[in-house]
């Protein structure tokens, strides 16, 4: 696809012209007229991405098992966008039962994460019946798009 428009700056005429090829790339160049013919003044290169990232590393069935109150790697999370690439990634977890109305030999720091590693506690709930972790990863690439992913761990009573 091919299309120009003139542009006045400074008294001068320059031609601004626009040509999309495939794969989701865009040139956009600027052109000054001379008695030679036109002369580029400026051009970029644009990637038209409306692609969002792709999230990897997060455990298809999360159970923590034994129950020994130690920290369990579950997830190496990672994002990926072949077009515009990652421009920020996110990863947070909670807890179903509340850290204020647990027995006192509950060992604190239920939730570690350290650069898209996420270690979680294999400690059961004093209130429920089990524990249940909720991991949810947000990432976005350079273009705006965004992908949430979300899953569940749990560590039986």
């Amino acid at each position: 696809m091919f299309s120009a428009r003139a542009v006045a700056a400074g008294g001068k005429i320059y031609r601004h012209s626009f040509l999309c090829q495939c794969f989701g790339t865009m040139l956009e160049a600027c052109f000054r007229p001379t008695g030679t013919g036109p002369q580029p003044v400026v051009s970029r290169m644009t990637r038209i991405d409306k692609t969002s990232p792709i999230i990897s590393g997060l455990p298809k069935n999360c159970q923590l098992t034994p129950v020994k109150h130690q920290l369990v790697k579950v997830a190496t999370v990672k994002a990926i966008d072949s077009v515009s690439g990652v421009s920020a990634i996110s990863v947070t977890a909670t807890r179903s039962d509340p850290t204020a109305e647990q027995p006192p030999d509950d060992v604190p720091g239920d939730i570690v994460i350290d650069g898209g590693i996420v270690q979680l506690r294999a400690e059961g709930s004093a209130l429920a019946t089990r524990r249940t972790y909720t991991i949810t990863a947000t990432a976005t690439d350079s273009a705006g798009n965004t992908t949430t992913a979300r899953v569940s761990c749990t560590v039986p009573k």
